[in-house]
């Protein structure tokens, strides 16, 4: 198969993934986005009775109780998109200069083209979900490893993309900070940690 064939045929692919997650996420408005819903609120009698005669203001909500799904930004997406074009067009004009032998581009072009499939797959895929009792972070196996939040102890920032969560039970997890609501994250286990190092 030609080269620039196969380069078209993976980046119809993963245009295909991207718009299908897009479509599996949207909320009807045709544009893949998610709306925002009105939630129900307090009946007048159920107000009254959770605040007391004689106040309106409703109670307040423990952030620190509600589950916080974080997945990839759209900035990650499009950064491992755009790296994954360029592999896979860089590769086959190594070839027709002449730095690169066909033998060597068979195998190669197969690495790189495994290597694009993984990563796209991967920053797809990637959330950290934390709620009251714990803290699931995806790992490079695509699968979700459970930490109990109250063994979170320490957070290493690793730079500007990663960062080691340490556990008491001596485990620790790379997470990756190229998610969305990063501060609400942030602001959210460094409360945790400081919630278990108080005991």
């Amino acid at each position: 198969m030609n080269l620039y064939v196969l380069l078209a045929v993976v980046n119809f692919l993963l245009a295909g993934a991207a718009l299908a997650s897009l479509a599996q996420r949207g909320a009807g408005n045709g544009l893949g986005l998610r709306l925002p819903t009105r939630r129900p609120g307090l009946s007048a009698a159920a107000l009254k009775a959770a605040v007391g005669p004689g106040k309106t203001r409703a109670p307040a909500r423990d952030a620190t109780l509600e589950r916080s799904l974080h997945r990839s930004s759209w900035g990650a997406k499009l950064f491992v998109f755009a790296l994954s074009a360029l592999l896979l067009v860089v590769t086959p004009r190594l070839a027709t200069s002449g730095q690169l032998t066909p033998a060597d581009l068979g195998s190669g072009y197969a690495a790189i083209l495994a290597l694009v499939v993984y990563l796209n797959a991967f920053v797809w895929a990637y959330r950290i979900a934390v709620s009251r009792d714990e803290i699931c972070v995806m790992g490079l196996t695509f699968l979700m490893r459970r930490y109990p939040i109250s063994a979170l102890v320490k957070i290493n920032d690793r730079g500007l993309y990663t960062w080691w969560l340490h556990f008491s039970d001596g485990r620790r997890h790379l997470a990756l900070k190229t998610v969305v609501r990063l501060p609400a994250l942030r602001h959210r286990l460094a409360h945790v940690t400081e919630t278990n190092a108080r005991g």
